[in-house]
């Protein structure tokens, strides 16, 4: 999974920037800068889905740029199999958090 899938220095094909930070948080897939967050079971359907783009557009607030180039983020890490199962640190009992 990516620690950011947007940066603001993340130079996009249009040779534009991006305008936000987007990650994969402890609850789910984060815009910092608005506050916006997709959680990873919902995540999880959405990417089952056609129109990824269109969620990630309307969820997370991204122009149609930004989440195309997060959607092949995201795609690739699918091919990978990394969404099939939960991550770890979901149930807040990821045996990284336990003394």
């Amino acid at each position: 999974m990516a620690m950011a899938y947007l940066r603001r220095t993340t130079t996009l094909p249009s040779g534009n920037m991006s305008r936000y930070y987007v990650f994969g948080a402890p609850n789910g897939i984060f815009n910092m800068d608005l506050g916006k967050y997709i959680p990873y079971p919902v995540m999880r359907k959405i990417m089952k889905m056609d129109g990824v783009i269109g969620e990630l557009e309307r969820r997370l607030e991204l122009n149609r740029e930004e989440a195309e180039h997060m959607a092949g983020i995201l795609h690739e890490e699918k091919k990978k199999g990394e969404w099939e199962n939960p991550f770890e640190w979901e149930d807040g009992k990821s045996k990284h958090n336990q003394p």
